[in-house]
């Protein structure tokens, strides 16, 4: 398959959670086929991505002062082609990850920054080696950023949101308030409802909004967002899988540089859009059960925020 064969990538690769099939295949057909082409020249391309990584943060150089150059590049090239082979399975490849991810944080300490400097360091070691171009870089980066959000979930050692500790009765109680009023506000028209959520932002956190200025003129852009809402809240009966998501999404949007009152913000505003288009069907358990998602996203949002402070 050409690499010409993918179409607005620059849209898919902020969806990594939301791929449909076709795409995923697309995108996993220009990393393979591209890997395929690096690994014939694996030592060299080794070397030459060992060297970003040691040279550029110190930190780095002291995970792997103790191995000798050859035995590192030698691992970690093998390592990637195992992580690329992982693509041949989409169903499993998240588990792989998060096990991998698990091996690393234990074993080596391996923490969210470390993850993107490897990114980095090695976006800017294979760019000499084989023909590139937009799609290629733009493959690779969603592929990275895939890897960085399912890895990154045991950097926390182990720690979880306070706001899990539910009885399961509570949890299954609130998970499916969250599903009702979330249908009844989207049923009618799920664009109407994010143009009237936009619209509360507008009016009461102008600041917050023109993070979001794209709603009031993108209609794609809010069937995404739609979207984006509709899996997320699926996830809340698989409270791992709603980390991770969380996760990722706060790692893609991080440039928008959103603080966690602003966060709050649009938690607050959210539920209000909520209460406006169920209207008399809002009943007090929504109120609770959304509270407690907001406070859960809060969490998970502070845990990751902290973590990447403390390894700047």
């Amino acid at each position: 398959m050409s690499d010409n064969t993918v179409t607005n990538v620059e849209i898919i690769q902020d969806d990594s959670f939301l791929l449909q099939d076709n795409q995923f295949s697309e995108m996993a057909s220009i990393i393979k086929k591209t890997w395929k082409e690096l690994m014939s020249n694996k030592v060299e391309v080794g070397q030459n991505i060992y060297f970003q990584v040691v040279t550029k943060d110190i930190s780095m150089s002291r995970l792997f002062m103790k191995s000798k150059t050859d035995t590192y590049t030698t691992s970690f090239m093998e390592m990637l082609n195992t992580v690329v082979g992982f693509l041949d399975d989409r169903t499993t490849m998240d588990m792989k990850l998060e096990d991998l991810g698990r091996i690393h944080a234990r074993n080596y300490g391996v923490k969210t920054k470390h993850y993107k400097h490897f990114r980095t360091a090695f976006m800017k070691g294979i760019r000499t080696y084989i023909p590139w171009n937009n799609r290629r870089e733009n493959a690779w980066l969603w592929f990275w950023n895939h890897i960085i959000a399912i890895m990154s979930i045991h950097s926390y050692n182990g720690d979880r949101p306070l706001s899990n500790n539910l009885p399961r009765n509570k949890n299954i109680e609130y998970v499916a308030a969250v599903h009702e009023s979330f249908d009844n506000a989207i049923d009618q028209s799920s664009l109407e409802f994010v143009k009237q959520f936009y619209d509360l932002l507008l009016s009461e956190q102008p600041d917050v909004a023109r993070l979001f200025s794209s709603m009031s003129e993108c209609k794609h852009f809010n069937a995404r967002f739609v979207a984006m809402l509709r899996y997320t809240i699926g996830l809340l009966d698989d409270q791992q899988g709603f980390q991770k998501q969380i996760i990722s999404l706060i790692s893609k949007y991080q440039n928008y540089n959103i603080n966690e009152r602003q966060l709050q913000v649009l938690a607050r505003t959210f539920i209000h859009a909520l209460k406006q288009s169920n209207g008399d069907q809002w009943k007090s358990i929504y109120d609770e059960s959304w509270e407690w998602v907001s406070q859960l996203t809060i969490e998970i949002f502070a845990m990751y925020s902290q973590n990447s402070k403390i390894n700047k």
